[in-house]
């Protein structure tokens, strides 16, 4: 018999900040750093973004990454 192990939130919290961790559907994911790709598509999605929604009004944009917390067992 086999156990599966479920994090959640819970779990999320209690794990070391030194390394970067997504929980999807239960399982606990050690998530690499973007490399420098990512990173300038991430700043040209941002500079668009963010220039729409203050003309607009419409919010904040964030470009530093912060906990998502979909569900209980589903954080990004």
């Amino acid at each position: 018999m086999q156990i599966s192990i479920r994090y959640n939130y819970q779990d999320y919290l209690q794990l070391p900040e030194d390394k970067r961790y997504e929980i999807i559907e239960g399982d606990l994911f050690m998530v690499p750093s973007p490399d420098e790709s990512h990173q300038r598509i991430l700043a040209n999605i941002f500079h668009a973004l963010s220039h729409h929604v203050r003309q607009n009004k419409l919010g904040s944009v964030y470009f530093a990454p912060f906990d998502v917390l979909f569900s209980e067992e589903d954080i990004v």
